[in-house]
This record gives structure tokens, sequence and C-alpha cells, in this order.
């Protein structure tokens, strides 16, 4: 087990040289890639987007009502405010 990088890349290249890719390979391919369709970088946004939009939609629902519950515990709180008033004898 002392054969170098060289040495061992020239045997493998040697047994495998007869190795070829069956008589139809390339069309094959060719046409899974023609049966995919449009592929790209939306094709790849789009399709995860699809299982998290349900979630991310339920995100904001849930923060729009906070956003609004809080927003009426504050216009309370001001408007317990105004209707104090101290007198000073």
């Amino acid at each position: 087990m002392t054969e170098d990088h060289d040495t061992r890349l020239a045997r493998l290249r040697r047994t495998t040289e007869a190795l070829r890719a069956r008589p139809g390979f390339d069309a094959r391919i060719l046409g899974a890639l023609e049966r995919e369709g449009a592929s790209g970088w939306l094709l790849h946004v789009l399709r995860p987007a699809r299982i998290v939009m349900p979630v991310v939609v339920m995100a904001a629902a849930l923060a729009l009502i906070c956003a609004a519950r809080a927003g009426r515990e504050v216009d309370r709180a001001l408007a317990e405010s105004y209707d104090r008033v101290e007198l000073e004898w």
C-alpha cells in the first residue's frame, strides 16, 4: 500500500478506459431535462415557498392581532391619564 498518487491514478485510468455510457444515455438525460420544464432560480424559490408561505401568513396574522391589542391598551392608558385631574389645595 505504498502506491503514490500518480501511480494509483494511472492504474485507475487504465482499468476504467473501457467504461462508457450505455447507448442513448445522452438522449435520456436531455429528455429528462426537457420534461422537467423551465428551471432557474425562480423555480427553486417558489417550490419551498409553497411550504413556508402558510406559516408566514399565520405569523403575520398573529403579529397583526398582537399589535392591535397593544394599540388598544395604549389608547386606554392614555385616555385614563387624561381623565385624572389632581387638585392642589
